[in-house]
């Protein structure tokens, strides 16, 4: 079948799908793009290549069918090189395909994402629903389309760039995600969160909103979404939920937005509406200085059974620099106030070097406060200072950022190719190690969590994360040991 456009996301080369902890959720941004060029007459196909086991040759057999007028690329900024070969790879046996790029990544940095990667002709900036069918319209109708705002482009040698489409106001405008559009079957195969909907259940995720009313120093979203939280009304989730139950037979679904709680009043009638579907597994990730016991209770009641806090740091003086805008009092008592609320899974996340200044009592305030809260799930991340977000100007500002290969830019298994003012790149990764292993192999957690397996599908399950894990470290160590000579600058 022939397209008018092709969407792809780019694999993250450094996991394979069989050794992995960072399980990745369906792309809806792609599934958005979709239903809204879809519901303007436009045919669409997305290529999810973290999963979809396609090589050179397979891609090239796909194009070649499918003939599309444009390929539109999602990108952060550990994937945007991968991307970048796969795009080359196309536009050498294909050159009239109009190649574009989009995400995090050159939405940070659209001009010189075209001039480091020659695969793409072209870089939406932000919110990419309204531009790129602005663009594929134009493209067929064979119209110039250098006008539109929202896009970087080609022009000879130069770069032009220009201005910003800006946000999309209303988002209840929005059609549901193209799900129908997806092959489930490898979604069904590899889900986040397995130990709470194991054999035969279906999940997916949802977005009720864009933004965050946080200001953190680390985060990205606000290379997107600036410094403002839109929200869809609850009709409209709750129309969204309806439609993943009844046509996609849905068991649990997964609420991206980083701060879920953030509207109370909306939120209450998302609760209502949770009750009334009879939802009866859903998850979420929010801020402990949005949330109380009365809340929590509320969301268990209407089938929360996970939560996510970010809590970053157990240092007041790093939380402090990190903008985060919360307490440790706050943090205690929101996991406290979950616990009690009898919320199933509590999932936590720290940084490693959240920022620059971060000192050794700093991580060992950290280290004690992960164990006293004891989640059911630890993150523990080592920054990234990601393209657009303040700390990645600050420590470009202080030479912190020894290079700039981006496939390195991740949170988890690679060597940190930037340090900061008291630790080097090695002492990072030794501590996130350190402050995992301690904390995973406390005697008191694996007694805490053999209590919870009581299912033969959830022994299997754990059984195949601890050799992951195992394989995961062994290669870990092995990288390092063969790239040593070569990070010798970054110690």
């Amino acid at each position: 079948m022939k397209y008018d456009t092709i969407l792809i996301r780019p694999s993250r080369r450094d996991y394979q799908h069989k050794d992995r902890f960072i399980f990745f959720h369906q792309p809806l941004n792609l599934c958005y793009l979709a239903s809204n060029l879809e519901n303007q007459g436009f045919s669409v196909a997305i290529y999810d290549l973290e999963f979809e086991p396609l090589n050179s040759q397979g891609i090239i057999e796909s194009i070649s069918k499918a003939a599309p007028l444009v390929i539109g690329f999602t990108c952060l900024t550990n994937t945007i090189s991968n991307a970048n070969k796969i795009a080359l790879l196309i536009k050498n046996k294909f050159p009239d395909i109009l190649m574009v790029v989009g995400g995090w990544h050159p939405s940070a940095l659209p001009k010189r994402t075209l001039q480091e990667f020659k695969g793409f002709d072209m870089a939406i900036m932000g919110e990419g629903e309204d531009v790129f069918s602005s663009l594929v319209k134009h493209v067929r109708l064979k119209k110039n389309y250098r006008h539109l705002n929202g896009i970087s482009y080609r022009d000879g040698d130069n770069i032009i760039q220009n201005d910003s489409a800006g946000l999309i106001e209303d988002l209840d405008k929005l059609p549901f995600p193209a799900r129908h559009l997806l092959n489930w079957n490898m979604y069904d195969r590899l889900q986040p969160s397995r130990e709470l909907f194991l054999k035969g259940r279906r999940l997916t995720s949802i977005i009720t909103s864009r933004g965050c009313p946080g200001q953190c120093t680390f985060c990205a979203v606000h290379v997107v979404h600036k410094n403002k939280t839109r929200f869809r009304s609850a009709d409209s989730v709750l129309a969204e939920v309806e439609e993943c139950l009844s046509r996609y037979n849905i068991s649990h679904i997964d609420i991206l937005d980083d701060t879920f709680t953030a509207d109370t009043e909306r939120l209450q009638l998302i609760l209502q509406g949770f009750l009334r579907l009879k939802l009866k597994s859903w998850s979420c990730q929010t801020r402990v200085d949005f949330v109380d016991k009365a809340i929590l209770l509320k969301m268990v009641e209407a089938g929360c059974r996970e939560v996510f806090f970010g809590i970053e740091s157990g240092s007041q003086r790093v939380l402090d620099l990190l903008k985060k805008n919360i307490t440790l009092k706050q943090i205690r008592d929101a996991v406290k106030w979950a616990r009690e609320a009898n919320v199933e899974f509590i999932k936590l996340s720290f940084i490693v070097g959240g920022h620059p200044d971060e000192k050794i009592e700093d991580v060992l305030m950290t280290k004690a406060l992960l164990k006293e809260l004891s989640p059911d799930r630890a993150y523990v991340g080592v920054l990234v200072p990601y393209p657009g977000t303040e700390v990645y100007k600050e420590m470009k500002d202080s030479g912190l950022i020894l290079s700039e290969d981006w496939d390195k830019f991740s949170m988890y298994g690679t060597f940190p190719v930037w340090r900061t003012k008291y630790f080097s790149s090695k002492n990072l990764l030794n501590i996130q190690r350190s402050i995992l292993l301690s904390y995973y192999l406390r005697p008191s957690y694996i007694l805490q969590r053999l209590s919870k397996i009581n299912t033969k599908e959830k022994v299997i399950w754990w059984l195949s994360v601890i050799m992951m894990g195992a394989r995961l470290l062994i290669n870990s160590f092995k990288r390092e040991t063969s790239k040593k000579r070569k990070n010798k600058n970054f110690e």
